[in-house]
C-alpha cells in the first residue's frame, strides 16, 4: 500500500539509515552527521556537534523548538549503529543523564537496540529503534509523532515542563517580545530591570543573552552574564573583585578593588565597550565598585543591563544615586493575554492532555493569577498534577475548582501578603485587598491611608504602592496600580485570614505611633 503522506526523501533517508545500521568508523562521521541534520529538519530543531572518537557513535546536541516538554532544550543526543561496547554506551548515559536531562538514543541495529535496553533505564530516554526512525522522518505530522513516542515511553510527570525554581528557558519562554526587542535594539542604552520575584527578569535577561548568541552578535565576546547571587561578602572591594574575576579571571583581577575598578573596565574595552548583564544586583548596587561601573559608562567603555529589585527600583528613580539617570528603567508588567494563554495551553496539548471549555478554563484561570508568570507556572503544573494523579486525559474547570479549595495553593498565593516586613505597608496593602480596590493612584492609597488613621505624604505613599509592586501585591499595567491577582483576594478571604491579618498588622501600627 503506497503512503499518501510520504515524502520524497523517505527512500533516501530508508538508505541512509540502513546503510548506518552496517556501522561507521569516525571517518565517515558525514554518515551519521546527514542522519542527524535530517532528524533537525524535520522537527524543527536546532543542532551542535559533540566530538566523538567511537566506532559506530556519533553524538550531537538537539534543541526543540517546537516542543513545550522537560528536557527539551539542549538534549543529549547518541546514534549508535552495529555493535557497541558497554562501557562506552554507560559512559555516554553517565554524562548524560543529568535531573531534567531526557537524552534521544537512535539505536540503528538490533545489536545496539539490546545494548540501549540492558543498560538504559526505559523511563529516562527517548529511544528509536530503526523503523520509528524511518515513520518519524516519513511523517507528515512530525511534531506529533515525536510526541507519541515520548507520551509511550516517558511518565507524564518527567515530560511537565512547568518549573518554579529557575528561570523560563527555551520554548517555555513565553511573550516579553517588546522588551528584548528594546535590548536588542537600543544597544548603546543602560537599562534597570526591576521588579518583584519570580516576574521573569532573569528570564529576560538569559533570553536576550541567548537570542545574541544565536545571531552571531559580533560583540559577543564583551558581552558578560554575571549573577551576583554568590556574592556573599557585599562590600564594594569584594564586589569589585567578584566582577574583575567573572570577566577576566586572574591573579591580577583577583587583587581588584573599588579604586582600580575603573581603570580594568577601561582596559578590557579597549576592543569595544563591554556589554554587562547584571542580575540580582539588589545588595549591591548602591556599593562604590556601581560608581566605578557608572563612571566607566559615561566613559561609553559599558552598557549595563541591571535586574533587580526596590533597591534598585528606587536608585533607578533617584537622579542622585550612583547610577541616577543612566539607566533606562523597565518595570515589567504580567504576560500579555496572548502569552498567557499560550503558557496555560500548549504544555497541556504537548503533555497530550485535551482541555474541555478552554476558554472558560483560560479566563478562570488568567483572572486568578493575574497573568503573572509564575502563578500562571504554579497553576498549569497543579492542573496537571491533578489530571496525572486521577490518571484522566481531559483537564477541565472541575480541576480549576479543585484548585480554588486546595491548601498548598492557598499558602502560595498568600505569601506576598505574610512577607510584607513594615507594618504600615502590610496595613495598607491588606486594607486594599479588604475594599477590593481593582485600579488606583497614589493619592487614593494617601486618602486610603487617612481614613484608618495613618498620616502619609505623596512620597511616601508612592514608596508604599513601589514597595507593594515589588512583593507582588501589585502590579504596574496601562498607567495605574492594580491587586495583583484575584487569588489573592479570595485566598486570603478564605477561613477570616484576610480579616485577622487586618486586626494584627492596625495594633502593630498603632502600637508603633504612640512610641
Amino acid at each position: 500500500m503506497t503512503q499518501t503522506n510520504a515524502k520524497p526523501q523517505d527512500v533516501h533517508s530508508t538508505i541512509l539509515i540502513e546503510r548506518l545500521s552496517e556501522g561507521w568508523t569516525p571517518e565517515h562521521s558525514g554518515w551519521p552527521q546527514e542522519l542527524m541534520r535530517r532528524f533537525a529538519c524535520q522537527l524543527n530543531a536546532t543542532t551542535e556537534l559533540v566530538e566523538t572518537t567511537e566506532a559506530n557513535q556519533f553524538q550531537f546536541m538537539l534543541n526543540m523548538n517546537d516542543l513545550c516538554l522537560r528536557g527539551m532544550n539542549n538534549v543529549r543526543c547518541l546514534i549508535l549503529g552495529a555493535e557497541q561496547s558497554t562501557a562506552s554506551v554507560r559512559k555516554f548515559w553517565q554524562n548524560a543523564a543529568t535531573p531534567g536531562s531526557l537524552p534521544f538514543i537512535f539505536a540503528l541495529s538490533d545489536d545496539a537496540l539490546k545494548t540501549v535496553r540492558e543498560n538504559f533505564p526505559r523511563d529516562r530516554c527517548l529511544t528509536l529503534d530503526r523503523e520509528e526512525i524511518k515513520k518519524l522522518l516519513g511523517s507528515a505530522e512530525p511534531q506529533r509523532s515525536v510526541k507519541q513516542l515520548l507520551w509511550q515511553q516517558i511518565p507524564r510527570r518527567r515530560l511537565d515542563p512547568y518549573n518554579l525554581l529557575t528561570p523560563a528557558e527555551g520554548v517555555m519562554f513565553f511573550g516579553r517580545q517588546n522588551e528584548l526587542a528594546r535590548l536588542i535594539d537600543e544597544d548603546t542604552t543602560s537599562f534597570a530591570i526591576a521588579g518583584p520575584s519570580r516576574i521573569g527578569k532573569t528570564s529576560l535577561l538569559k533570553r536576550y543573552h541567548q537570542e545574541m548568541v544565536r545571531r552571531r552578535d559580533p560583540n559577543s565576546r564583551h558581552r558578560f552574564l554575571i549573577s551576583f547571587t554568590d556574592c556573599r561578602d557585599t562590600s564594594s572591594d569584594n564586589v569589585a573583585r567578584y566582577l574583575a574575576m567573572k570577566i577576566a579571571p586572574s591573579f591580577k583581577s583577583d587583587k581588584i578593588t573599588t579604586d582600580g575598578l575603573q581603570r580594568f573596565l577601561t582596559y578590557h574595552a579597549k576592543d569595544g565597550p563591554l556589554d554587562l548583564l547584571l542580575d540580582e544586583v539588589e545588595f549591591v548596587c548602591e556599593s562604590d565598585a556601581f560608581k566605578a561601573l557608572g563612571a566607566a559608562t559615561r566613559d561609553g567603555h559599558c552598557r549595563l543591563i541591571l535586574c533587580g529589585k526596590e533597591v534598585l527600583l528606587k536608585m533607578a528613580l533617584n537622579a542622585q544615586s550612583v547610577l541616577g539617570c543612566r539607566l533606562t528603567l523597565t518595570q515589567l508588567e504580567p504576560l500579555d493575554e496572548n502569552a498567557a494563554t499560550d503558557l496555560i495551553l500548549k504544555p497541556f496539548e504537548d503533555l497530550g492532555f485535551s482541555v474541555a471549555e478552554p476558554n472558560q478554563l483560560v479566563e478562570n484561570v488568567l483572572r486568578l493569577t493575574g497573568r503573572l508568570p509564575y502563578l500562571l507556572q504554579f497553576c498549569g503544573q497543579k492542573l496537571a498534577e491533578l489530571a496525572i494523579e486521577q490518571n484522566v486525559g481531559t483537564i477541565s474547570m472541575e480541576h480549576v475548582e479543585l484548585l480554588r479549595w486546595d491548601f498548598v495553593t492557598a499558602q502560595y498565593f498568600v505569601r506576598p501578603l505574610i512577607d510584607l516586613a513594615d507594618p504600615e505597608t502590610r496595613l495598607l496593602g491588606l486594607s486594599l485587598l479588604k475594599n477590593c480596590a481593582k485600579e488606583f493612584s497614589v493619592s487614593a492609597v494617601q486618602e486610603l491611608a487617612h481614613s484608618i488613621g495613618i498620616s502619609v505624604t505623596p512620597d511616601r505613599a508612592l514608596d508604599v504602592c513601589n514597595s507593594l509592586v515589588i512583593n507582588n501585591v501589585l502590579t504596574w499595567r496601562g498607567g495605574s496600580y492594580r491587586i495583583a491577582n484575584d487569588g489573592l483576594h479570595f485566598f486570603a478571604s478564605q477561613g477570616g485570614y484576610l480579616d485577622h491579618a487586618l486586626k494584627e498588622s492596625e495594633k502593630l501600627v498603632k502600637a508603633r505611633l504612640k512610641q
